[in-house]
């Protein structure tokens, strides 16, 4: 595992023997926290880290604002939109680590933005698109 200190604001995990890759958005003030249960999650689940992003990702994982399923409209949550991926609270993580298995993504999904809407639901719109596989 690669982790570098002080702890990157932003990490792509990929699971090993898996087409499944994460893309992370870290909060700084979470910063050790969020390294602490990254490490246990990638150790857990046999996932390396890289920073790379690429055609390959398939989930961003973002802090919500007050676990409410709203975020930020970032560029990383502008550019998981446009690629259909899964964007997702950090509580999925979590939930993961407490079940001990990958679960299922959607009730974790993040349903709106600080910016826009709370509840508008365009990200899981995006990702059960019909356009998702036209992206070069």
């Amino acid at each position: 595992m690669k982790l570098a200190w002080p702890f990157p604001r932003l990490l792509n995990i990929t699971l090993r023997n898996s087409d499944l890759r994460l893309n992370l958005i870290v909060a700084p003030r979470k910063a050790l926290i969020t390294e602490i249960r990254l490490k246990k999650f990638c150790s857990r689940f046999n996932i390396k880290l890289s920073n790379v992003i690429d055609e390959y990702t398939t989930h961003l994982i973002t802090a919500e604002e007050d676990e409410t399923l709203v975020c930020p409209l970032s560029k990383k949550v502008i550019q998981a939109v446009a690629r259909h991926m899964y964007i997702l609270t950090y509580r999925w993580i979590d939930t993961c680590l407490t079940m001990n298995k990958i679960i299922n993504e959607k009730i974790f999904e993040i349903q709106g933005d600080s910016t826009l809407s709370s509840n508008h639901n365009g990200m899981q719109r995006s990702r059960q698109s019909n356009l998702a596989h036209n992206l070069p």
